[in-house]
């Protein structure tokens, strides 16, 4: 049933001034719309849970982490079965990272499909408050999940004893988060390493062949050290992921397609150009070191 402007108008000169917004849709629409508009709520609460679950275990999948509730007991205690229970660890976290996607896409498609319904039939000022309601349940919800993730990632990390910084910055933990996404909120899960001292690590030549002052101190970055790419990676990523999402569950392509698009659609290589993190001298020990490798194969 569909509700004209002059319908709402008139029943609205009669409702006290400080009706809440619940109770207004109570009293100028069907029970079912109202009920409708409370369920978006509910689902928006429940896409921002999944959003933050998703980030939390991308965090501890990437840092090598097992969180509490995936923790598995070891009834042997030999070095194969702690491997063994480490792998099987690891195999869940995945699996409910799976569980937790594929209920945000569930959760979407509702979302979507009430929204859809609302916005024909509630007027324009209500459904444009009902999305701003939803938003503020959205970054409400958030921060409350981000906060609690926050502590747990710092246990973790002493647990572990890993020289790594936690992801859950104040930039994320204070950024307002108005729609749930996909991905979840947080974007760097990869290990950061702590600031060091600047000493440079020791490199042992074990090859026989000679390096250059250059070469060394390149080397003395260590082997995770990963130089800035010299073109625009964007096009092969889109491609990439493009053919992954195929694979995924009906409902969830759509979804990260979009989420993947709007953030590829944000970044212009030639306005946001990635700094170099090399030197032009570790440039030319970089090629120089791929030379010898082959003249050596």
């Amino acid at each position: 049933m569909e509700h004209t402007d002059k319908e709402v108008s008139i029943n609205n000169t009669s409702l006290p001034p400080q009706l809440s917004y619940g109770k207004t849709l109570e009293i100028l629409y069907p029970h079912h719309i109202s009920n409708l508009a409370k369920k978006t709520s509910t689902l928006t609460k429940k896409m921002a849970t999944y959003s933050c679950h998703i980030s939390y275990l991308k965090c501890c999948r990437d840092h090598d982490y097992i969180p509490k509730g995936l923790q598995l007991s070891d009834p042997v205690k030999s070095t194969r079965s702690s491997e063994v229970i480490h792998h099987a660890a690891k195999l869940l976290i995945s699996e409910r990272l799976t569980n937790y996607r594929t209920q945000f896409a569930a959760a979407k498609r509702q979302t979507d499909n009430a929204l859809h319904q609302l916005q024909k039939t509630l007027s324009m000022a209500h459904y444009q408050k009902l999305l701003e309601l939803n938003s503020s349940k959205s970054d409400y919800t958030h921060r409350q999940h981000l906060a609690t993730h926050r502590k747990k990632f710092e246990a973790l990390t002493s647990k572990y004893q890993c020289p790594y910084l936690n992801p859950y910055t104040p930039e994320v933990l204070g950024s307002k988060i108005l729609n749930p996404t996909f991905a979840g909120p947080v974007n760097v899960t990869k290990p950061t390493h702590k600031p060091t001292s600047k000493t440079k690590a020791s490199v042992v030549n074990l090859s026989g062949t000679p390096l250059t002052a250059a070469e060394e101190e390149l080397l003395s970055f260590g082997l995770k050290y990963s130089p800035t790419p010299t073109h625009d990676p964007t096009l092969d990523i889109a491609s990439r992921i493009h053919v992954a999402t195929k694979r995924l569950p009906f409902g969830m392509e759509s979804s990260v397609a979009h989420d993947v698009s709007t953030i590829l659609a944000s970044f212009t290589p030639a306005a946001n150009p990635p700094g170099d993190n090399l030197t032009k001298n570790h440039r030319e020990a970089l090629h120089s070191l791929c030379k010898k490798e082959k003249s050596t194969d």
